[in-house]
């Protein structure tokens, strides 16, 4: 019986949700920011490139994409200076 005790005991530790503090969630926060930001700043750069002409709807989301990336840069700088 012990050992169906500690079985179910250590099933129910690992069916429990993690706990997640503030840190882990502005760094996973700061981690997506940041990745959406690569990737916006990659449509808006390469895009030109590849396609010729760029689609409206490319040059429609243009600033939306450079604010994601500029919010991303934000977003790293306020962790180097004040987070840190």
């Amino acid at each position: 019986r012990s050992t169906s005790a500690s079985s179910t005991s250590r099933l129910a530790r690992l069916t429990e949700p993690p706990a997640v503090d503030g840190e882990k969630a502005w760094h996973v926060i700061l981690l997506v920011l940041t990745l959406f930001g690569v990737a916006s700043l990659t449509i808006v750069l390469l895009g030109p490139l590849v396609l010729d002409p760029p689609p409206p709807s490319l040059v429609r989301a243009k600033p939306l994409l450079l604010g994601v990336a500029l919010a991303a840069v934000l977003g790293l700088i306020l962790e180097w200076k004040v987070i840190h």
